[in-house]
């Protein structure tokens, strides 16, 4: 693994690799981690954001946005992967939810439905993400989506025993 990470051998064997008889793990700082980048960026993102939308603070929500590429370990069914992956999946729901609400505050009406469906896909049951849905694309004159949405949003309720709000 060392010659690997190091084949020139120009740094001491423990800078990458930690070793002793019982564990073999990496050296703190050595790699960069894209969940422990994704969560810097939304909470850069999301802080700025509270001082106002800007274009930068935009920018910022839609790098991380974009740098979300699924549940961290998705597959790992451990007790130890299970508070980063809900941790990182909160942030990234956050972010769409910004950048929808900013989407739909600027009346970006196809922009905001892209970010309230991507926050519904990984929790279907966010009942402010679905009334947001409908109110955008009601807001945007497409009224017989925004009738199907509302028909999601009831099943989606229901299902949870939730009365849903009536349009």
């Amino acid at each position: 693994m060392r010659a690997v990470l190091d084949p020139a051998r120009s740094l001491a064997p423990d800078h990458y690799v930690l070793a002793n008889r019982e564990t073999v793990a990496l050296g703190p700082g050595c790699v960069d981690l894209d969940v422990e980048i994704f969560l810097a960026d939304a909470e850069v993102g999301l802080a700025r954001r509270r001082g106002g939308a800007t274009p930068e603070t935009t920018a910022l929500l839609e790098a991380a946005e974009d740098a979300y590429t699924g549940d961290f370990l998705e597959e790992v069914y451990e007790d130890w992967a299970v508070p980063l992956r809900e941790e990182a999946r909160a942030a990234y729901l956050a972010v769409a939810r910004a950048l929808a609400e900013d989407a739909a505050e600027a009346g970006a009406v196809d922009t905001a439905v892209r970010y309230r469906l991507r926050v519904l896909e990984r929790d279907p049951y966010d009942e402010g993400s679905h009334l947001g849905l409908i109110t955008t694309l009601r807001a945007g004159g497409r009224h017989g989506d925004a009738r199907r949405a509302y028909g999601a949003y009831v099943t989606r309720m229901e299902e949870l025993g939730v009365e849903p709000v009536p349009l």
